[in-house]
């Protein structure tokens, strides 16, 4: 979905890249915008994504990728969450914007191990499956997975790493990181440099993109 997304922006069909580019993060659990950081910052630019409310969407999500400050980037996403129609239903855009959210809070838990992060990781996460339903969406099983792992929810992670294993395919790139990860919450402590080890070859996990030049 990347390539497709860099491919659209070439030929300036700039919503529709927008659209692929955070749908291709949100697959690859990540935070990275790195596909080709160019690419991105023309579509930020040319739909307005410094504006969580009246620029385009998932422009704006994308911008709040660029945003270094945690807070700054949360308050931007919120807001881009709010100029949203409310709705009971799938909403791709709030789904995204929650996920990153979550997988921001939790990088910043990672690094300061506050619980309290890793606790507002997981409400969101658990928020936006109400918007992105699980049972149509692998990735949305693996994130709810990786997140009450992240809380230390092994019986809710291993109920969702289980599911994920049932309906994804053999070749998808997240099935060897589940696999090992399911082990290491059933008490496999070997599992563990495996689950870092898949990170690194799908270019370091979560890794955050470059700040923007301020």
């Amino acid at each position: 979905r990347s390539e497709e997304a860099c491919s659209l922006t070439s030929s300036e069909h700039f919503q529709e890249a927008a659209e692929r580019f955070c749908f291709a993060i949100f697959l690859r659990n990540s935070l990275d915008a790195r596909v080709d950081e160019q690419q991105p910052a023309t579509v930020v630019k040319k739909l307005n994504g410094q504006s969580p409310r009246a620029g385009n969407p998932y422009a704006a999500i994308l911008h709040g990728l660029t945003i270094c400050d945690l807070k700054a980037r949360l308050d931007h996403w919120e807001q881009v969450c709010a100029s949203q129609p409310a709705s009971t239903e799938e909403s791709r855009t709030i789904a995204i914007c929650k996920v990153l959210a979550g997988r921001s809070l939790g990088q910043a838990g990672g690094q300061t191990m506050d619980q309290q992060l890793f606790e507002r990781q997981m409400k969101l996460v658990e928020d936006a499956a109400h918007y992105m339903k699980p049972e149509r969406y692998l990735s949305m099983m693996y994130e709810l997975a990786y997140t009450y792992r992240d809380n230390g929810a092994t019986g809710q992670s291993k109920r969702w790493y289980k599911q994920f294993l049932e309906k994804a395919p053999a070749t998808h790139e997240l099935r060897s990181s589940a696999e090992h990860a399911l082990r290491m919450v059933s008490g496999d402590s070997s599992a563990a440099l495996n689950v870092v080890q898949d990170m690194l070859k799908r270019g370091g996990g979560r890794a955050a993109p470059p700040c923007a030049h301020q």
